[in-house]
């Protein structure tokens, strides 16, 4: 169970912070906040291959031959485990980029 509870915590936690980070760099207003979502779900999603790629060489798999095959049997590998850790991301994604437009000072929601 404390195999999954802390990754877990992780990716949730990195989830919430991902679309505020994004919002630091982009403009207020409606079409930056789709924006906004938006890279926060491709970054979560890259950020979880990376993620997962380190369990891996953490408890010691050989990730190195994955790599040496070419880039799609890690994309195929690691993908859908990024996909799967998007149940846990992916609703805090939501409602962190929900809350964004409390915190506009120009753009009117």
């Amino acid at each position: 169970m404390n195999g999954i509870v802390v990754p877990a915590i992780i990716l949730a936690v990195a989830g919430w912070f991902m679309p505020r980070l994004w919002a630091r760099v982009l403009p207020e207003g409606l079409r930056p906040l789709m924006y906004n979502a938006l890279l926060s779900t491709v970054s979560m999603g890259l950020l979880g291959v990376v993620y997962f790629i380190g369990l891996y060489l953490m408890m010691g798999y050989p990730v190195a031959e994955l790599f040496a095959a070419g880039v799609v049997p890690v994309v195929s590998h690691f993908g859908p485990l990024a996909l799967m850790s998007a149940l846990i991301w992916g609703p805090i994604v939501i409602l962190s980029v929900a809350s964004l437009p409390r915190r506009w000072k120009k753009a009117v929601w």
